[in-house]
């Protein structure tokens, strides 16, 4: 099923064959198109749009016949003539034709298979259900709403329409596209004629496909649940006050404050030796600059009864900021002697900054940002207009597993135009289909297409290491699938959109595409370490601006983050929670806050799952991360909770994403009320929620939640449990969740439940099952399986002293056999049987046909309904965007009024 969405003007873009457009007011000039016939508009818009032209003579020909390779012609230019490769798929058209490009580009992107497998015929006359047909592939290209059609069978001809262009027909009747060729009839088979398709072509480019039945019943979600900002009176009652105009010599009273954190930490270790009650120190408004790594010990940790509070006073923002800050009045045009570098065309739009003397570097770990986000190095190809990032596919073939790979189909045309490769990346699937890399390019060789990589000056990502196979790592075995990412950047002629950047080392001039506000670079990294003994420390109010490094350490418990702010951080994660051998970091929370524009992770937690289960309590709670994460960049989500026990994340809200926003692995880990809306733009198989094959890690819920808008295509899903056992997905509404709401890779004993789906965006199936985990451990086609295998015996031994309580707890695990052999039986832990019941699927399929069999097997499905996208059954009000579940409606409540920031 695909996703409605505002469908607008498609620009004009040359001529059908090339020539010049004509204005709407020499359309009348054609000798046989009077002002008063019915296609005159038509015939007007299209030509003054240049979708259309004359045959020549001063005539169109409104009732000439119109032919296959026209019709592909027209939908190739609107798209912009995108890049494509000539290739022999059918032996009609040939290389040079006007129409050869446009007929590969529809046949690469399914708007076309062709007449015949080898045939596509393009001087045939187009017949209307053949044009109906190419329309509505055309909008499903689009991400257009294809599903819904009108009752077209009371025409008298129905019954000759071709199947394949059944549904098409409905649904370009349903909008007034296409409609009966006379009150009886639709004529499938008639030719078709100019003015015909140009009254057609008129009709559906000013579609407000916006405003149907469809988006009328079925609104974005609108969530009940509203986020105040909380009361923050002035803190009039402080023992330590600082201000950036301060002075470290002075006592710390309000009218006499420090100048530094480090100051007032050093008096709080003065002070608690005779304190009785909670310890307080107060930040004036400013920006205190520099805060480099400061560190907590345990001469600095409270009590349960004498705390420790650093805290904003309240009058205004306090910031802490590890880099520096570029005015848009310190850029200036570039010069003669820049231009080289660049494109002509773009020559005005391109600014220059002098950084000598205040970076070193500008490289992955020190990007730049700018007021609406992470900034990208040059590249090609650019953003498309929602974000994602454009594709090609299956663009690369293994050369040398360990060193190079060869460029295939369009690639070798792209960067034979680039000005240069020296310094150039290559990011893409180059050794996974689930890891981007971003590899540094050594040499590239036109003839032989062999691209090299640099893997001795620069390092390769150490998760999955280039090593031979079989010793745990990869190798650049991967080919390349449809819809993945590849793009090429440190491209200076490529600096050609609002956004980019490139930074010259050897000049020290960094240089900005149409530079607007405010720019900042990471100059040094952490803001804070918590080490073990640090307890019973608050933050609250303060911002943690801009750094290289990751931001936070905290190894200590106790510790609490409140109405905080952390943007703009370029390390591996903004916040580091990492227990220390022997025990489980506890009691961690962090609440109210905001997380914006970091490059990898937001909170990651290194736990570790003990066999006394005792909760860690740390809680994640009414957050707002948004703005997160670059391709390039594995283990970017907003949370990762790694072997967490006793973990609440709620009440979040994660927003705008190029990866998932939490991981999780462990045991008793709660995933309630949060909304997940618009992420997994450029990730493949992952989830917006993902957990992995842990068979003895249970106890885990992810409920009422709300998913929507994740977009990517090849591998996106809400709710992926990937071969994992044991979890809870129930009271979760799922509003165009990816690719499929909920996929179970293998695993077994998840229930699924008493969710509802709505028009899932692209293959429509509320949920995606197969049998990963047995080939994962069994087969070894996951190479880090030795983990697996461990975590699936990971569990007491029977007699030992947490024996009773796991057992208690989960007897299965105990009974379960670990023999490839035992497959099918119930207690083998590779049958993989789920139970999927009390569902809801609104205009899409609960279980794909070719995925009912394995389910049949593996499965237990109950009383799941599939439900059409015109019935109601439910809510409250979807027209806007209400989905509390009705009083009278005989279904779980799902507490949508609740979801979100409270």
């Amino acid at each position: 099923m695909k996703a409605k969405r505002l469908f607008s003007s498609v620009l004009a873009v040359g001529m059908l064959f090339g020539m010049l457009i004509i204005g709407a007011s020499a359309v009348m000039s054609y000798t046989d198109v009077s002002a008063t016939r019915w296609s005159a508009d038509d015939i007007a818009y299209v030509t003054e749009k240049g979708y259309m032209d004359g045959v020549g003579g001063g005539k169109f020909n409104p009732a000439g016949t119109m032919e296959r390779g026209m019709i592909v012609t027209v939908l190739y230019r609107m798209e912009g003539k995108p890049y494509v490769e000539f290739s022999n798929v059918f032996k009609d058209v040939r290389r040079g034709e006007y129409f050869a490009d446009a007929v590969i580009w529809a046949n690469e992107n399914g708007i076309t298979t062709g007449v015949t497998k080898s045939t596509f015929e393009p001087h045939s006359p187009l017949t209307r259900e053949q044009m109906a047909t190419f329309f509505s592939r055309y909008a499903e290209y689009k991400l257009l709403n294809t599903d819904l059609g009108t009752d077209i069978t009371g025409y008298s001809d129905y019954k000759t329409i071709s199947k394949y262009a059944v549904a098409p027909f409905s649904w370009a009747k349903r909008y007034g596209i296409i409609n009966g060729d006379t009150s009886t009839t639709l004529s499938p088979k008639k030719t078709a004629k100019r003015e015909e398709f140009a009254a057609i072509l008129h009709r559906f480019d000013t579609t407000d496909f916006t405003t149907d039945d469809y988006r009328l019943h079925y609104s974005e979600p609108t969530v009940h649940s509203e986020y105040t900002e909380k009361d923050y009176p002035l803190v009039d009652d402080a023992d330590f006050y600082v201000a950036v105009d301060g002075n470290d010599n002075a006592d710390g009273t309000f009218e006499h404050p420090f100048a530094t954190f480090a100051r007032a930490q050093e008096a709080v270790r003065t002070l608690k030796a005779t304190a009785d009650s909670e310890i307080k120190v107060a930040f004036k408004a400013g920006n205190y600059g520099a805060l480099d790594n400061l560190t907590f010990t345990s001469e600095d940790s409270g009590t349960e009864d004498v705390p420790i509070t650093y805290c904003a006073y309240g009058d205004g923002d306090v910031i802490f900021s590890n880099g520096i800050i570029i005015p848009e009045s310190a850029f200036v045009p570039i010069e003669e002697s820049d231009k080289y570098l660049f494109t002509e065309d773009n020559y005005s739009s391109i600014m220059k900054v002098d950084l000598s003397g205040k970076i070193d570097s500008l490289n992955d770990s020190n990007v730049l940002f700018s007021e609406t986000g992470i900034c990208h190095e040059a590249r090609y190809p650019n953003k498309d207009t929602d974000g994602t990032d454009r594709c090609f596919i299956n663009c690369t073939t293994t050369h040398d597993p360990y060193a190079s790979i060869e460029l295939q189909y369009m690639l070798p045309k792209v960067v034979e135009k680039f000005r240069t490769v020296e310094g150039m990346k290559v990011t893409g699937y180059l050794r996974t289909g689930w890891l981007i890399d971003t590899f540094h390019v050594k040499s590239y060789d036109p003839e032989t297409r062999i691209l090299t990589f640099d893997f001795e000056n620069y390092e390769v990502h150490d998760t999955y290491p280039l090593t031979e196979e079989g010793q745990g790592g990869y190798t650049l075995m991967y080919e390349g699938r449809a819809d993945d990412t590849v793009f090429f950047s440190n491209l200076s002629d490529q600096l050609d959109a609002n956004g980019e950047y490139w930074y010259d080392p050897n000049t020290k001039y960094l240089y900005v595409y149409n530079p607007t506000g405010e720019y900042s670079i990471g100059i040094s990294g952490t803001f804070l370490t918590l080490k073990t003994g640090a307890e019973h420390i608050s933050f609250v109010g303060l911002e943690f601006n801009t750094a290289t490094d990751s931001g936070i350490y905290v190894y200590a418990d106790n510790i609490t983050f409140d109405l905080c702010t952390f943007g703009n951080i370029s390390g591996n994660f903004v916040m580091s929670l990492a227990s220390v051998t022997p025990a489980n970091i506890c009691n961690i929370t962090v609440k109210n806050s905001e997380f914006y524009n970091f490059v990898c992770a937001g909170i990651k937690l290194n736990g570790r799952v003990e066999y006394s289960l005792k909760p860690s309590n740390i809680v994640i709670e009414n957050n707002y991360f948004h703005d997160f994460a670059l391709p390039q960049y594995w283990g970017n989500e907003a949370v990762q909770i790694n072997d967490g026990q006793g973990v609440l994340i709620a009440h979040n809200v994660f927003k705008n994403g190029a990866h998932g926003a939490i991981s999780y692995s462990g045991v008793d880990i709660t995933i309630e009320y949060n909304i997940f809306d618009s992420l997994m733009k450029t990730t493949q198989d992952f989830g917006a929620v993902y957990t992995f094959r842990l068979v003895t890690f249970r106890s885990n819920a992810i409920r009422y939640n709300l998913f929507c808008n994740i977009e990517a295509k090849g591998g996106a899903y809400g709710v992926y449990l990937d071969g994992a056992s044991g979890q809870e997905v129930y009271g979760n509404l799922f509003y165009n969740a990816g690719d499929h709401a909920v996929t179970l890779n293998g695993g077994r004993d998840n229930e699924v439940y008493d969710n509802i789906i709505i028009n899932n965006r692209h293959s429509g199936d509320f949920l995606m099952y197969n049998s990963g985990l047995y080939e994962a451990i069994v087969n070894g086609t996951n190479s880090p399986g030795s983990d697996f295998l461990n975590r699936l015996s990971y569990k007491p031994a029977v007699g030992s002293e947490w024996y009773e309580m796991w057992y208690g707890r989960w007897p299965q695990i105990y009974n379960y056999t670990f023999d490839a052999a035992d497959v099918g039986d119930i207690n083998c832990v590779f049958t993989t049987i789920n139970y999927i019941k009390n569902n809801t699927a609104i205009g899409s399929a609960i279980i794909s046909e070719n995925m009912r069999e394995m389910y049949d097997m593996f499965g237990d499905t109950e009383n799941n309904i599939e439900s059409s996208l015109d019935a109601n059954p439910y809510f409250e009000d979807p027209t806007h965007g209400d989905y509390r579940i009705r009083e009278d409606a005989d279904f779980f409540k799902i507490p949508l009024e609740q979801i979100g920031r409270y």
